[in-house]
C-alpha cells in the first residue's frame, strides 16, 4: 500500500464509502494484538506463586508441543478472556500492565513467547498474534449514507396507515398481511418493562400501547420505530397466576423430550462396562471422552460439556478413583471418574466472608424495605403504561 491508494467503493454499515490513503506517519503510541492464558496464584506466598508458575510452564510446554492455544485458554484461563480462547484483541501501548506490555511490544514476530510473564495478576502465557505497529494513516473518505428518501418514507407510512385502518381482528390481520406480502412477526411473553419487540428498534411505544389501550384483536395505529413503520395486534393475554398447559406446552416440550432421552441414555450406559473409552466406543459416535486437570468447585463448567453446575457438584462428591453412575446434567448424560481431588485447607477466620455477606445484605436492605412497604400497602406500580 502506498500513498494515493484508493479503496472502494465498499459497503460499511448503512453507507457506501471510498477511502484514499493520503500519507503515512509514525507515532509514539503503537498497537499490538495478543492472546493470553492467565494463571493466578492462590495467595501472595512464595510457595503459592511457585505452584502457579510451574503450572503455567507446564501448559506452555504442552502448547509448544502442539496443543491448541485457544483450547488451553478455555480450559485453564482464569480471567474473562478464557471463553474467547484468551484473545485480547488489539490494544495500544499504555493499556496493559508494564511487564505484559514490554513482552508483547518487544516481540519481533507473531507466535507464542518462549517463557511465561509475571505481572501483579499472575503468570501469563502469551501468544502474540499481531506485532507492534507504530504506523499512522491519514485518509480521506467519501461517504454516502444509504437512507430512504422522503418520498419512500411517505409511501411506506401511507401503506402502513391504510393497512391499519382496513383490518379488524387477528385473523383478518394475518390474511391481509399475507395477501399484501407484508412481514408478520410473532412476539411472545412481552413484559411491562420490555423495550424491544423481536428485531424492531426501540419499541417502547408499542409495549405501553399493549398494556394501556390494547385488547385481544384490537389493531394499533402506525408506530414510527426509527427505520421501521409497524402495526400491531394483540393476539392473547396471560392473566396473573398459573399458566394453562396449552400456554406452556411448546415451551416445556424440549425439556420433557430431553428428560425422556436422558433416561434412555442412562439405561443404555448403565449396561456398559470397562473403561470410559470402551463405554464411549460401545455407545456410539455421539459419545465423547474429555478430561479436565484443573476443575474448581466454583467453575460451573466442564471441557466439551459447557455450563453444567450439576455435573461439577456430582464430580466433587466422588472420592479419588471412583466413578459415578450415569446421570443427566444440564447438557447431556455424563459418567464422571475422579482421578484426584485436592481438599481445600480449613479456613481459620471467616471474618472476611462474614463482612462480605453483611455488605451484600446491607446493600439490599433499602430495596427490601421498599418492596415490603409496597406489598403491605398493596401499591401496584403502573408507570409502565406511560413510560
Amino acid at each position: 500500500m502506498v500513498a494515493g491508494s484508493v479503496f472502494g467503493p465498499f459497503l460499511d454499515g448503512n453507507s457506501h464509502k471510498v477511502v484514499q490513503v493520503v500519507r503515512f506517519g509514525k507515532d509514539t503510541v503503537g498497537n499490538a494484538r495478543a492472546s493470553h492464558i492467565l494463571i493466578r496464584w492462590d495467595d501472595e506466598s512464595e510457595a503459592s506463586k511457585k505452584v502457579a508458575k510451574e503450572k503455567a510452564k507446564k501448559i506452555l510446554a504442552d502448547i509448544k508441543g502442539g496443543a491448541d492455544f485457544a483450547a488451553k485458554a478455555r480450559e485453564f484461563g482464569t480471567d474473562g478472556t478464557a471463553s474467547q480462547g484468551g484473545d485480547l484483541g488489539w490494544f495500544s501501548s499504555g493499556q496493559m500492565v508494564k511487564p505484559f506490555e514490554e513482552a508483547v511490544f518487544s516481540a519481533k514476530k507473531t507466535g507464542v513467547l518462549n517463557d511465561v510473564v509475571e505481572t501483579q495478576f499472575g503468570y501469563h502465557i502469551i501468544d502474540v498474534t499481531g506485532v507492534a505497529d507504530y504506523t499512522t494513516y491519514t485518509v480521506a473518505t467519501i461517504e454516502i449514507v444509504i437512507a430512504p428518501s422522503d418520498e419512500t418514507q411517505n409511501t411506506a407510512y401511507v401503506k402502513a396507515q391504510t393497512f391499519a385502518s382496513n383490518v379488524s381482528g387477528v385473523d383478518d390481520f394475518n390474511e391481509r398481511a399475507k395477501a399484501e406480502k407484508l412481514m408478520v412477526m410473532n412476539a411472545e411473553n412481552l413484559k411491562t418493562v420490555d423495550r424491544r419487540v423481536n428485531d424492531l428498534g426501540d419499541a417502547r411505544a408499542m409495549i405501553t400501547w399493549l398494556y394501556r389501550d390494547a385488547k385481544i384483536g384490537k389493531v394499533s395505529d402506525v408506530f414510527d420505530l426509527d427505520t421501521d413503520y409497524a402495526v400491531a395486534v394483540m393476539t392473547s393475554k396471560t392473566e396473573e397466576g398459573v399458566r394453562s398447559f396449552d400456554d406452556v406446552k411448546d415451551e416445556i416440550k424440549p425439556a420433557v423430550l430431553n428428560q425422556v432421552k436422558g433416561k434412555k441414555i442412562i439405561e443404555t450406559l448403565s449396561t456398559q462396562k470397562g473403561t470410559l473409552d470402551e463405554m464411549a466406543k460401545a455407545f456410539g459416535s455421539d459419545a465423547i471422552v474429555a478430561s479436565s486437570s484443573d476443575l474448581k468447585l466454583n467453575s460451573n463448567t466442564l471441557p466439551s460439556v459447557g455450563l453444567d453446575p450439576v455435573a461439577v457438584g456430582k464430580i466433587f462428591s466422588l472420592e479419588p478413583g471412583k466413578r459415578s453412575e450415569p446421570f443427566a446434567g444440564e447438557n447431556g448424560v455424563l459418567v464422571a471418574e475422579l482421578q484426584n481431588k485436592t481438599v481445600a485447607p480449613a479456613v481459620g477466620d471467616y471474618t472476611m466472608f462474614k463482612n462480605q455477606l453483611l455488605q451484600g445484605l446491607n446493600g439490599r436492605a433499602a430495596y427490601s424495605i421498599s418492596e415490603a412497604l409496597k406489598e403491605g400497602s398493596r401499591i401496584e406500580d403502573k408507570r409502565y403504561k406511560y413510560f
